[in-house]
C-alpha cells in the first residue's frame, strides 16, 4: 500500500506540473501528451528503483572478480551522458529506449532574431513554433572485447505552427519511423583508466521523405524539416576518447555524417559534424551527474524538391537549412548493480543552446529534454 501511495503522489505531481506548464505556455494537454508520458514514465521508473532500494549504499558493485578492462567498461557505461557511444566486453548485450522532446520557437538569421512580420515580407508563410518528439530503440552487442555492433531505430512525431500574410494560423504534423542506423565500434587503444575507439556506421534510408498534410493551399508535401528521413545512404564516422580518474570521468567525442548521392526527390541533406566534451562526477555507488558541451554544424541542402515552392516559406528553401550551434547539457544518471533491476540505467538530461548562427530565417532550438533507459546483460 505504501508503494501505491507513493505512485499516486508522483502521478498527481506530474499532472499538476503539466497543468501549470499548459497555462503558462497556452497549450492544450493533447499537444504535449508525449512529453507528459516521457516525464511520468521516467519518474515512475525512478520510484520503482528507489522503493526496491537498488540504489542503497549497502548494494556495492563487486569489483574483485573483474579485470581492469571490464572495470573500465563498467565505469564508462555508468557515467557517460546519453549519445556518447561506448564499447562493451565480449558477449555483452545492451538494449535501450530513449525519449526526447525538443521545442523550437523564434526565427533567427545568423545570430540575430528576426520577426514574423519581417519574414512575411519575403514569404507567404512564416513558421512560428515546432515540437519534435522522438523515441529511439537501440541495441548493442560485442562479439569481442575490441568490437561492438550497434543498431538504432527512431520514431518521430513532429508538429509545426505557421501564420500567413492574412493572419491565418495553421499547423502541420508528420509521424513515423526515421532512418535506421547501424554501426561498428572498434577499440584501438585502452589503458587501465582510459580508452579510445573509432566507429563507422551507415544510415539506411527507410524514413519517409514524402510526408504530406493539410494546409490552406490543400494537402501538399511538407517542407524539409518535417520529413522523417534523408532519403540517402549516409556514412557516419566518429571517434571517442573516455577516461575515469577517481570520482570523475571525462571524454571527447567527434562525429560526422556524410551524405551520398541524391534522394528520389532530387536533393541531398547537408553534411554535419559535431564535437562533444563532457565531465561527470560519481555522487555515490549508483548516481552520477554530468555536464556536456556540444558544438555542431550542418550544411545547407543540395538540390531542390520539385514539389516545394521556395517562395511559400523559408522552410522550403534548400539554402536556408545550414547553421552552427553550441548546446549546454546538464544530466543525472542512476545505475542499479543488484536486485531486480540489476545492470539497468536511467538517465535524464536538460539541454539548451548557448550560442547559434543560422542560415535563416530558421527556427531556433529553445530547449530539449531527453530521458533514457538501458539494460546491460
Amino acid at each position: 500500500m505504501a508503494n501505491l501511495g507513493l505512485y499516486t503522489i508522483v502521478y498527481d505531481a506530474v499532472v499538476r506540473l503539466h497543468d501549470i506548464y499548459g497555462r503558462i505556455w497556452r497549450v492544450n494537454i493533447e499537444t504535449h501528451l508525449n512529453l507528459s508520458r516521457i516525464t511520468f514514465v521516467t519518474l515512475a521508473l525512478l520510484v520503482v528503483l528507489l522503493q526496491t532500494s537498488v540504489f542503497a549504499d549497502d548494494h556495492e558493485l563487486n569489483f574483485t572478480s573483474m579485470s581492469l578492462h571490464d572495470l573500465l567498461n563498467t565505469e564508462i557505461t555508468r557515467r557517460e551522458p546519453m549519445g556518447i557511444h561506448h564499447t562493451h566486453k565480449q558477449g555483452e548485450w545492451m538494449i535501450s529506449l530513449n525519449a526526447m522532446h525538443m521545442s523550437m520557437g523564434g526565427n533567427h538569421d545568423g545570430s540575430a532574431e528576426i520577426s514574423t512580420a519581417a519574414i512575411l515580407i519575403d514569404f507567404m508563410v512564416a513558421p512560428t513554433h515546432m515540437d519534435t518528439d522522438m523515441f529511439m530503440l537501440g541495441a548493442m552487442y560485442a562479439p569481442s572485447d575490441t568490437l561492438t555492433l550497434m543498431a538504432m531505430l527512431p520514431y518521430f512525431d513532429k508538429s509545426m505552427d505557421h501564420v500567413n500574410r492574412r493572419g491565418l494560423k495553421f499547423s502541420t504534423r508528420s509521424q513515423g519511423v526515421g532512418d535506421l542506423s547501424i554501426s561498428a565500434l572498434k577499440t584501438v587503444w585502452h589503458s587501465d583508466q582510459a580508452k579510445f575507439h573509432i566507429d563507422l556506421g551507415l544510415s539506411v534510408p527507410i524514413g519517409s521523405i514524402d510526408r504530406k498534410d493539410a494546409t490552406p493551399l490543400g494537402k501538399v508535401r511538407l517542407p524539409y524539416p518535417m520529413q522523417l528521413g534523408s532519403g540517402t545512404w549516409d556514412v557516419k564516422i566518429g571517434a571517442t576518447y573516455q577516461a575515469v580518474i577517481d570520482n570523475f570521468a571525462f571524454g571527447v567525442n567527434v562525429d560526422s555524417v556524410l551524405r551520398t548521392g541524391k534522394n528520389n526527390n532530387d536533393y541531398r541533406l547537408g553534411n554535419s559534424q559535431s564535437v562533444v566534451g563532457f565531465i561527470s562526477y560519481l555522487i555515490n555507488n549508483s548516481t552520477t551527474a554530468h555536464l556536456r558541451l556540444d558544438g555542431s554544424r550542418w550544411s545547407d541542402i543540395s538540390g531542390d524538391d520539385p514539389q516545394l515552392n521556395p517562395l511559400i516559406a523559408p522552410t522550403a528553401r534548400a539554402d536556408l537549412r545550414g547553421g552552427r550551434r553550441v548546446d549546454l547539457g546538464l544530466g543525472i544518471n542512476f545505475f542499479a548493480d543488484s536486485g531486480r533491476f540489476d545492470d539497468q540505467r536511467i538517465s535524464i538530461e536538460w539541454i539548451a543552446p548557448i550560442a547559434r548562427s543560422l542560415h535563416g530565417p530558421q527556427l531556433e532550438s529553445k530547449w530539449m529534454l531527453r530521458t533514457s533507459w538501458s539494460w546491460l546483460f
